[in-house]
């Protein structure tokens, strides 16, 4: 039908993502094509849903200009994780729900039905680890209806198969977002590979793998999904909100009051004015060593650095996410992952910048990261002087400094 191209507005000088549409196609398209799309995203204002900036027609090619969202897509997260036989952070799986549950929330209370719900359409924002809702092109709007039957299978509820004009509105969204966070949680799809017809069939019944059968510690969360994934549409929650809430309770009892825990942290949030930095590190020496090079890299900013022997020390004592971090990846307790998985969950966690500093941190682990949003490594050992300049250039890429300090040579003592 068309394609996506990253691309530069030349009048506001930013880069942004061209959907295009071929001239020839226009016709086969129901409902208004790219204009349709464009007004429909147009009407929600979420983090996590793409953002439109414009529509247009050029040389008879209709085109919307929106967010450029540079990652990957929540689908290879999930399939990379499976490849190397392991699971999302139950953490971090959590947030991603969380979010994109609210921009989807924020979608129906516009009035505006997606009708596609997929982990391919979910894109995880590198550096942010921002999870933003993708591709509106087959969407309406709920007071439309209509009898086209559109979505991916495997994430379809039962009832729009068969395109029943009553049943195309948010509901459908419902079962597919239901659908995508189960796949989230369990690393593999809720239904086993099955022909269409038996497909339709085992989701009629409300038939699915309980999680249980995969990892008994997830048991919690089954009741849920029986629910979610019910094969009755009256048998349904009513709206993500209320399928998020019956998670976060079903999270609850599996973490043991962990969200608790982390909501009631003693450290107050920061000031607004000053840029606060976090070292985890278990070796005493590089901790203070990593500090004092940040205090020389940010010279001239206002900044508060802190440090933390461990991941369990630095969450009880951070209510919210610092601005930059300074993260090892081999510590005592939570590993470094765990330990970015539950930073990213406290405020400011999305606007939090990371640099993982470690002798550990090879391709092997490094993967692990992708979901988490962190592009930058520095391997130890480390001397002084390249902290200090790798942190400087570090600090003026993010805007953060005008210019970054001297690099200076400490090799000769």
């Amino acid at each position: 039908m068309g394609r996506v191209i990253e691309a530069e507005d030349v009048d506001l000088g930013r880069r942004v993502a061209l959907k295009l549409l071929n001239p020839n196609k226009a016709s086969a398209l129901k409902g208004g094509g790219l204009r349709h799309e464009a007004s429909l995203v147009a009407a929600i204002r979420h983090a996590s849903v793409v953002t439109v900036y414009s529509y247009g027609v050029h040389e008879g090619a209709p085109f919307i200009a929106m967010e450029l969202v540079e990652g990957t897509s929540l689908q290879s997260v999930i399939d990379d994780h499976a490849k190397h036989h392991a699971r999302v952070p139950l953490a971090r799986a959590w947030t991603i729900i969380e979010r994109v549950g609210e921009g989807l929330q924020a979608a129906h209370e516009a009035g505006v039905v997606h009708r596609d719900i997929k982990p391919s359409n979910i894109m995880i924002e590198s550096r942010s680890g921002r999870p933003v809702l993708i591709d509106f092109g087959v969407a309406v709007r709920s007071r439309e209806g209509g009898t086209d039957v559109a979505g991916t299978p495997i994430f379809m509820a039962p009832e729009d198969f068969f395109g029943v004009e009553e049943t195309i509105g948010p509901t459908s969204d419902h079962y597919a977002f239901a659908a995508t966070a189960y796949e989230l949680f369990a690393g593999r799809s809720a239904f086993d590979e099955l022909p269409l017809p038996q497909l339709v069939q085992a989701k009629a019944r409300g038939s699915y793998s309980p999680l249980a059968n995969i990892d008994a510690t997830l048991a919690p969360l089954d009741p849920v999904f029986s629910k979610a994934l019910s094969g009755l549409l009256v048998q349904r929650y009513s709206s993500i909100s209320a399928f998020v809430a019956a998670l976060k309770e079903g999270l609850h009892a599996i973490e043991q009051a962990r969200v608790t825990l982390e909501r009631t942290q003693r450290t107050s949030i920061p000031h607004a004015d000053t840029l606060q930095i976090l070292a985890i590190d278990d070796d005493d020496a590089f901790r203070k060593l990593a500090m004092r090079a940040a205090q020389i890299a940010f010279y001239g900013k206002k900044v508060a650095t802190r440090g933390a022997p461990s991941g369990d020390d630095a969450l009880a004592n951070t209510s919210r996410a610092p601005d930059l971090l300074l993260l090892d990846y081999d510590l005592p307790g939570l590993d470094g992952i765990e330990t970015l998985t539950r930073l990213r969950a406290r405020p400011n966690g999305d606007k939090m910048r990371v640099i993982v500093v470690s002798g550990r941190a090879g391709e092997r682990e490094r993967w692990r990261f992708d979901v988490l949003g962190v592009q930058d490594f520095l391997n130890k050992p480390v001397e002084f002087g390249q902290l200090v300049g790798v942190l400087g250039e570090f600090a003026k890429a993010q805007g953060w400094i005008s210019d970054a300090p001297l690099s200076f040579d400490t090799s000769e003592g």
